[in-house]
């Protein structure tokens, strides 16, 4: 059934804000508006909350050139007051004639770029929402020269300030100002700078600033040729990532898994295990390759913890280079894997591919629930199979299951096994050469499928084709012949000859937040300006998407595309979902340049592009200047980073979202060791109302749609607004008066959404699947209801598979018709009703009306 999502009443999120200069020389300009106002003030104690928590994003103004910079107190002209205020009654023993009032100040909020100096006027500056109750007017007296971040402040007595950050500076700062009535009344606040990233050198990220580097074991290893998010594997809230080294071990292979962390302290792979940051899997045998790709696969055994597909595409198991991969299971220990152990069934299973030069597992990915049972799917590629002829190559989806024995492409392919294969077209389409999954496109409730074929030719020679297939349960082949003619799927040609359109593929979330998930596409060789420069194209999902041309799609209303800056940048080698990592409550697009030049031949570059339904084409030029995104320049000659991106998941546990950027060529432990780099993610566009690290905090939202990100701890959060909410690691209460929130996202821990108003209908299945995740309580309070299906709890707590409804009275509407659900009666005081993956248990103050 297709569902209308709730389309966005989020606007202001949504608004980009404009900057007023385009290059490093031209100064940025700032506005403390209107709503800053609204802020936490001093309330006449001098005192204020400067643990990061802020106020509204503000717009841009002027530049200033004010009176003399002011850095001491004057003297009052009226006598010297014997205490500050405390509670807005003054005690003086001065000659006043009467009872003076103290001056309000409050937080401010200001946007600008890394590396420029922001100049802001006095009609804009730190007085503006500032206020006194007697009407006296005010001065700034003071204002902290250097800020935490390092960046140099001058502010002047009319509230104009300039404010320079240094060059390794990015995401938020801030600086305290105090100000005075003329008479004995001062307060003071802090203002708030975020500081956009612009174009980030990794070096810094290698010295532990806003991330950290991975480095490789060896010489010749490659590490960081593939990297990818893993999930919470510990249980401790904070993710973990994948990083491999194919070449490890006389070309068997490695992947390094490497704990979540919350500082920049670099992590050294050759010192993994002996310091408990992670564990090793180790290849099968030396040819292997294992590593060359890997990803999330999600939860593929229902066990609650995030599993990990790995592909070896030389692997000789049914002949030479038929190609082998692996689903190791996640665990909740550091002990070594060995992926022969797994082979056996021992902490996972083998995929093997059908015959000798298919190379399956060149291309591997999570493929998300394809066939609606509750458990995770995976897709492996084998860009060398036939069936449409000589290098046609093939893709199959294994539906998730905890057996342990392998599973035989060749049984799926011939319909007889636990997932179905899909087919290419003709020779030398190299089809599955590129493989992902694609979230839930059409809005039919099941995952859907990404299969590239770079070799396709009807655009021109090698012009590439991109196969979206939808999700099904059965078995039965798909053929891409049907596909391009719309059985079953949509296809996206390239746009010209040889530009290798589905080299990388990806499903990339809800960019535009419309409800339905996103693609992306890599043509690595197209020549967006310069040669080989390399383009990116991002086509919005939805039920009504058509096949078509690149060119035509990916543009607005119905796309975007992403061009390279120089010749032989190759940008969309590779594509990525980043997650939301400015919070401003849209999904966001990794794209990899690894023949970028920012700092030597082929140091390579990744870009973080900013979601939003106002993202229209453009060079990645303006990325790199902070336009829309950043960019993460490699740091030194034939690096290659951007080679590989991915999402990292939220990593340092902060409700944003983090990425990995591998760099296989670095040499900074000996010549193409390799090196990741995991870069955090932070309030990049003042998206965010309020932000809180280590809990626990109360987070008090307004009518107004504000971005509320959590943090670690157990926290308490109110969104009374459409509002965006990331709650972080931790156990947190989330609660809503209305049912006008966009997106609620409960991130790590026992997360439970309560209804706080009356008479309330909270119909997920008029609501998009992306609306709430990771939330594994509702509580009805008293008299609320909750409707929802199947394919809602799968949305809901992909995790740990579990759902409990809580109140004091409501009503519970789920239709889980044909899904599998039995009715286990009472147990502890609720109805339960058990899946085989999944567990419903409604209190029994709760009317449960569901069907079976």
């Amino acid at each position: 059934m297709l569902r209308s999502p709730l389309r966005r009443a989020f606007a202001a999120l949504s608004l980009a804000i404009p900057l007023g200069c385009t290059d490093d020389t031209t100064t940025t300009q700032a506005t403390a508006g209107q709503e800053t106002s609204t802020g936490t003030g001093t309330d006449g104690t001098g005192q204020t909350d400067t643990d990061g928590t802020g106020t509204p994003t503000t717009g841009i103004g002027t530049s200033t050139s004010g009176p003399d910079p002011t850095t001491t107190e004057p003297v009052p002209t009226t006598g010297e007051p014997t205490t500050t205020t405390t509670t807005g009654e003054t005690t003086t023993t001065g000659p006043f004639p009467s009872v003076n009032q103290p001056p309000v100040a409050l937080v401010d909020h200001y946007v600008t770029k890394a590396k420029q100096a922001l100049s802001v006027s006095a009609a804009e500056g730190l007085l503006k929402n500032d206020y006194d109750v007697d009407d006296d007017p005010l001065t700034l007296v003071s204002a902290d020269p250097i800020t935490p971040g390092g960046a140099m402040n001058t502010a002047f007595a009319d509230g104009g300030f300039t404010y320079m950050p240094p060059a390794e500076l990015w995401g938020s700062d801030t600086f305290l100002y105090k100000i005075w009535d003329g008479k004995d009344g001062f307060a003071q606040a802090p203002a708030r700078i975020e500081v956009r990233p612009t174009s980030i050198d990794l070096e810094y990220v290698a010295d532990g600033i806003g991330g950290f580097a991975i480095d490789g074991q060896a010489p010749g290893h490659y590490s960081g040729r593939s990297v990818h998010a893993v999930g919470d594997l510990d249980g401790d809230g904070l993710a973990e990532v994948a990083v491999a080294a194919r070449n490890a071990d006389g070309n068997t292979g490695r992947i390094y898994v490497v704990r979540g962390k919350l500082d920049g302290e670099p992590i050294a792979l050759s010192k993994l295990e002996a310091q408990n940051d992670g564990f090793i899997i180790y290849g099968e045998l030396a040819g292997d390759f294992a590593g060359t790709t890997i990803a999330a696969a999600g939860d593929v055994n229902g066990d609650g913890f995030a599993d990990l597909v790995i592909g070896a595409p030389k692997a000789s198991t049914n002949g030479t280079s038929s190609g082998s991969a692996y689903v190791v299971f996640g665990k909740d220990d550091l002990d070594p894997v060995y992926l022969d152990a797994v082979a056996s069934g021992v902490g996972g299973f083998a995929i093997l591919g059908e015959k000798a030069g298919d190379g399956a597992g060149r291309s591997v990915a999570g493929a998300g629930d394809v066939d609606g049972d509750g458990l995770a799917d995976v897709i492996v590629g084998a860009y060398g199979a036939d069936p449409g002829g000589s290098f046609s190559g093939a893709a199959y989806v294994v539906f998730g299951h905890g057996e342990d024995k392998p599973t035989l492409l060749s049984d799926i392919s011939a319909g007889i096994g636990d997932g179905f294969a899909v087919h290419g077209e003709v020779s030398l389409d190299f089809a599955g050469f590129a493989v992902a999954g694609a979230g839930d496109v059409d809005g039919d409730g099941l995952s859907d499928l990404l299969v590239g074929a770079y070799g396709h030719d009807t655009a021109g020679d090698s012009a590439g084709r991109t196969y979206l297939v939808y999700g099904k349960p059965d078995p039965l082949a798909v053929l891409l012949t049907d596909v391009a003619a719309d059985q079953g799927g949509r296809i996206f040609d390239g746009a010209a000859a040889y530009d290798r359109s589905g080299f990388a593929v990806a499903g990339v979330g809800d960019v535009d937040g419309d409800g339905f998930a996103d693609l992306a596409i890599g043509a690595p060789l197209a020549d967006a300006g310069p040669e080989d420069s390399g383009r990116a194209y991002v086509v919005f999902g939805g039920p009504d998407l058509v096949s078509g041309g690149l060119p035509q799609l990916a543009k607005a209303p119905t796309g975007f595309s992403l061009s390279g800056v120089q010749s032989r940048d190759y940008a969309g080698t590779s594509v990525e979902r980043a997650g939301d990592v400015d919070g401003d409550g849209h999904d966001d697009v990794l794209v990899g340049a690894p023949g970028a030049n920012p700092h030597g031949g082929d140091s390579g570059r990744g870009y973080v592009v900013f979601g939003g339904p106002e993202v229209v084409s453009t060079s990645l030029a303006w990325i790199e200047n902070g336009d829309g995104g950043f960019s993460l320049a490699g740091e030194s000659t034939e690096d290659y980073c951007g080679f590989s991106v991915a999402p990292a998941g939220d990593v340092n546990g902060d409700g944003h979202a983090d990425v990995i950027v591998g760099a296989r060529g670095n040499d900074g432990k000996g010549d193409d060791a390799g090196r990741s780099y995991v870069v955090f993610g932070g309030d990049f566009s003042g998206a965010s109302y309020m932000s809180y690290g280590p809990g626990p905090d109360n987070i008090p939202g307004t009518p107004a749609g504000e971005a509320l990100l959590a943090g670690r701890g157990n926290d308490l959060v109110t969104a009374d607004g459409p509002d965006v909410v990331y709650a972080g690691a931790g156990d947190d209460e989330l609660r809503c008066a209305t049912l006008d929130f966009v997106r609620i996202d409960g991130g790590a821990g026992f997360d439970t959404l309560r209804l706080t108003g009356q008479g309330l209908t909270l119909d997920l299945t008029a609501r998009s699947d992306l609306d709430l995740v990771e939330v594994e309580a509702v509580d009805l309070g008293d008299g609320n209801t909750l409707k929802l299906e199947w394919r809602d709890l799968r949305a809901m707590s992909s995790r740990t598979h579990s759902l409990i409804v809580d109140g004091q009275a409501g009503v519970l509407q789920a239709d889980l018709a044909g899904a599998g659900f039995v009715d286990a009666g009472v147990q502890d005081g609720y109805h339960v009703y058990q899946h085989p993956v999944f567990t419903l248990r409604v209190v029994l103050a709760v009317e449960a009306q569901v069907a079976l």
